[in-house]
């Protein structure tokens, strides 16, 4: 089912997807025979829109964000069709955003745009296991980082159809991919941020510090993957085309039994050498996505579940810094010393609640 493309709606719908998903620049136009048209350098997207149908502009282009990935299929008729289906249906499987519309260019042609998250480099191989499979070039599938926005028209047939799930598709967009701060995007329209290679390593800042827990031994289906590998955990592999999935269930298996992040890291640089292989390919701190997913959700759970649990034991350093300030607090200035000793006393029961010797501090 479709929308119709013409509505006041839908376009402000489009809009709105667009401005998400989309880069504030790096747009540029193409002419009919989807060639470049020199000179023609907007700087925005309404910029990008208003050169269509003057000179011999007939659509634009622009850059994804990082965060999301298009796929583009131009092998036409059921071929077409039965390819977006496979790479749509891997995506719903996987509880990726993503939306699907035709291209424009005639039946069986399409674009679709994902959010694909921990899962973008599997995603780029699904895409190049199914034009293996239907026996399609790169130029008939593959997957993008530029792609024409959903409010421009096709470059021949103009406006193209757009799907009946825009508006919900723009709620959940909305949910998993927040836009640039006005600052940000005016930095951006200055300066183009320079071009890296889509492999270049990655990661958070920091890896997060989980809530104290018993040191257990791992479940002896996670120590065997560890031990002899990935066929060793067969019992557990939910997503055999995946090596995602059953990497990240290992990653919680070590916050659950009780490891710091370097335990975990030293645990996965000395495992076999088909268990982790993805992690450390991709090192150390591209994993510190995965570990920060599981610490977040292990402790989010655990701080449900621990409604009754007698307070943890006292960490050493907090034992030697509750005796200095015991020592020294008297000596501090009259006017301030009470309200300090308060402040460090909840500074240091913190630490002893998420075991660690150094904290954030709410302001």
């Amino acid at each position: 089912m479709l929308t119709d493309v013409g509505s006041p709606s839908a376009v402000a719908i489009c809009r709105q997807l667009d401005e998400l998903l989309f880069a504030p620049a790096g747009w540029f136009c193409i002419d009919a025979s989807n060639r470049r048209v020199p000179g023609a350098t907007p700087g925005t997207l309404d910029q990008a829109l208003a050169l269509i149908g003057h000179t011999a502009v007939a659509t634009v282009v622009g850059q994804l964000r990082p965060e999301a990935l298009g796929v583009d299929i131009d092998a036409g008729g059921e071929l077409g069709t039965e390819a977006a289906t496979a790479i749509a249906a891997w995506c719903a499987a996987r509880g990726l955003w993503h939306l699907q519309r035709a291209s424009g260019g005639g039946e069986g042609r399409w674009h679709l745009f994902v959010v694909p998250g921990v899962h973008a480099e599997d995603l780029v191989d699904h895409v190049a296991a199914v034009r293996r499979e239907l026996r399609l070039t790169a130029r008939q599938l593959d997957a993008r980082r530029q792609l024409r926005p959903l409010c421009a028209p096709h470059r021949r047939t103009g406006a193209a159809a757009l799907p009946a799930e825009l508006a919900e598709a723009a709620v959940a967009l909305r949910e998993v991919l927040q836009p640039p701060s006005g600052r940000v995007m005016a930095r951006r329209r200055a300066t183009p941020p320079p071009s890296r290679p889509a492999t270049a390593p990655s990661g958070p800042e920091g890896p997060l510090t989980p809530l104290r827990r018993q040191r257990r031994e791992l479940p002896p289906v996670w120590a065997a993957y560890l031990a002899r590998g990935r066929r060793a955990a067969a019992a557990v592999d939910r997503d055999p085309g995946s090596r995602s999935q059953l990497e990240l269930e290992a990653t919680c298996q070590l916050v659950l039994a009780g490891y710091s992040e370097p335990e975990a890291w030293a645990a996965i640089a000395s495992a076999h050498s088909t268990a982790f292989a993805k992690a450390r390919s991709r090192g150390r701190r591209w994993w510190w996505h995965t570990w920060n997913r599981c610490v977040h959700d292990c402790d989010t759970w655990l701080r449900a579940h621990r409604v009754d649990s007698p307070p943890s034991d006292p960490l050493p350093a907090t034992e030697r810094a509750r005796a200095e300030l015991a020592a020294h607090w008297r000596n501090w200035p009259t006017r301030t010393r009470h309200t300090d000793v308060e402040i460090y006393t909840v500074v240091l029961a913190r630490m002893d609640r998420t075991g660690a010797a150094a904290t954030a501090i709410p302001q």
